[in-house]
């Protein structure tokens, strides 16, 4: 199961290559298996050959994650979680919400304008660090930056589960900039590579990202409490890791002669992703010694 969980992270979740060794060691099994759920779950949704499909496997998983809890749990993801005490760490209102928003994704309503959009990223990108934090027992708080990050995150999550689908809806592309650039989701499915498709998913990572909200990130993580920064370093780090792929993401699409495949763009790991890790990982430290000063 270990090969099988690390090959499904790795199709799903490149970036955790780079993350995990950030990771405290006692972490990194559980977070080996909530990525491993995390990509189970997408896989629900993008796999399925019809929606019936992927609700049947999401309602089949959030039962077998209540027998694991009860210590009937059969599928070896399920023994994971519970070995490495990651599935006791959550309680199961928060279980329901995740598989909740994976539904509510199955045959979602369209997204009317960019706030609508901005919300949903939101919450996903926070399902899943209030997963990661409640690992470690930690609340997370409400703060600018980690919504922001957050933010980043869905998109991410998004961009995955749309460009691996064979049938997708692209539900999440607001109706706004559709119109605004005489377009249909239609369209956008039967071919992502037009210029003036390319250029609504352009829109869409400039507004999500902005520029001045990324470079101000790390003036922004001295506001965190440094106990707090300092338990969900590896949250941080792999959101920040996101952040960086969606701005190349950005720019390879802004490219005229872009032919290519863009899952194979969101599944790329560059040897400048690491040095960017290991630089980051040092602010985040600096940021952390100044703020308990």
């Amino acid at each position: 199961m270990q090969d099988e969980c690390s090959e499904l992270i790795d199709r799903n979740y490149p970036m955790l290559r780079i993350s995990l060794a950030y990771a405290n060691q006692e972490l990194r099994p559980k977070l080996l298996a909530l990525y491993g759920l995390l990509g189970t779950i997408e896989q629900c949704l993008y796999h399925a050959s019809d929606p019936v499909v992927s609700n049947a496997k999401l309602a089949w998983w959030h039962e077998e994650l209540r027998q694991a809890k009860g210590g009937k749990g059969n599928h070896p993801l399920s023994l994971q979680l519970n070995s490495s005490g990651a599935l006791a760490a959550w309680p199961e209102a928060l279980l329901e919400r995740v598989f909740n928003l994976a539904t509510e994704r199955v045959e979602a309503l369209a997204v009317n304008d960019a706030s609508g959009l901005q919300l949903l990223c939101e919450s996903l990108g926070l399902i899943h660090l209030e997963l990661e934090a409640a690992l470690q027992q930690v609340p997370v708080p409400d703060q600018k930056v980690i919504r922001q990050l957050a933010t980043s995150n869905g998109l991410m999550q998004l961009f995955r589960e749309s460009f691996k689908a064979s049938h997708t809806t692209y539900y999440w592309v607001p109706l706004g900039d559709c119109a605004r650039l005489g377009i249909e989701r239609l369209q956008i499915a039967q071919n992502s590579f037009r210029t003036e498709i390319r250029q609504v998913f352009i829109d869409i990572t400039i507004r999500i990202l902005d520029q001045k909200r990324v470079l101000q990130n790390f003036a922004l993580l001295t506001e965190l409490p440094p106990t707090w920064a300092a338990r969900c370093r590896h949250w941080l780090l792999l959101s920040l890791l996101h952040q960086r792929q969606l701005l190349l993401l950005q720019s390879d699409l802004a490219k005229p002669g872009l032919t290519g495949d863009i899952k194979r763009c969101l599944q790329q790991v560059r040897m400048s992703d690491s040095w960017f890790a290991w630089h980051s990982a040092r602010l985040l430290n600096a940021t952390g010694k100044a703020s308990k000063e």
